[in-house]
């Protein structure tokens, strides 16, 4: 069973699904079993919105709790809670093994935390998100 750390260590769940390993790109928080960063789920539904969830699910075979599950890791910033070793590729929040930000990078596609708080806005109600990660450990664990 793992606990989760820094204010979360009374949830406890069966299985993350969200793993940082410094060996698998490069510890960036990525859906567990796949090799699909956070930020790749946060881009899609920003560039496909509602469409997008239906179509992520089937074209990369995850299930809707992956999906949830990254929204609300990326809105509630959980990687700077858990520590992470790199922060998403597209993302502006640095960590230890983070590398100048990429200059390629557009403004648009970068602080995939933001985009995650307005994807939240736009999907709570369509696909049931709880208020905060935390909540969804909860209800994750209950099953």
């Amino acid at each position: 069973m793992n606990l989760i750390r820094s204010g979360f260590e009374d949830l406890r769940m069966n299985k993350e699904l969200i793993v940082s390993t410094e060996n698998t790109l490069g510890g960036s928080p990525r859906l567990d079993g796949h090799l699909l960063a956070v930020w790749h789920v946060m881009w899609w539904l920003t560039m496909f919105g509602e469409k997008g969830l239906q179509s992520y699910e089937k074209t990369f075979n995850v299930n809707p709790n992956q999906i949830r599950h990254a929204i609300l890791h990326c809105k509630d910033e959980i990687c700077k809670v858990n520590k992470v070793a790199k922060a998403c590729l597209k993302c502006s929040k640095k960590f230890k093994n983070d590398s100048i930000k990429e200059p390629w990078v557009s403004a648009i596609d970068k602080d995939g935390w933001k985009n995650a708080n307005a994807l939240y806005k736009t999907f709570k109600n369509k696909i049931n998100l709880p208020d905060s990660y935390a909540e969804n450990l909860k209800e994750l664990d209950k099953t």
